[in-house]
């Protein structure tokens, strides 16, 4: 979904943005399609693996990410959220990592 969006020309992806403004984060039952982007999330998340979520702005990191730490919640799993956005000195030095 992202490559082919950011091979757009910059003008385009300017109008569609404004024309598609993104809300705050869906709930999973909002979602469509997004399923085994949150199972796989999940299923890593149960693991115990270290997973970084990488892509554009507005394209549903966050609502993928909270669907699957619901499901890990739900198993007893614990988490905690921080907004790197915030955070710029954490921020470089976990995107180092």
């Amino acid at each position: 979904m992202s490559e082919s969006y950011n091979d757009l020309p910059e003008g385009l992806r300017s109008n569609l943005e404004e024309l598609l403004r993104a809300g705050p984060p869906l709930t999973e039952e909002q979602q469509i399609g997004r399923g085994p982007a949150i199972e796989d999330l999940f299923e890593r998340l149960r693991r115990g693996e270290v997973k970084k979520l990488y892509e554009a702005r507005r394209v549903g990191k966050t609502t993928v990410a909270r669907a699957a730490l619901r499901r890990f919640r739900s198993i007893g799993g614990i988490d905690a959220e921080v907004n790197l956005a915030i955070h710029r000195n954490a921020t470089r030095r976990i995107l180092a990592s």
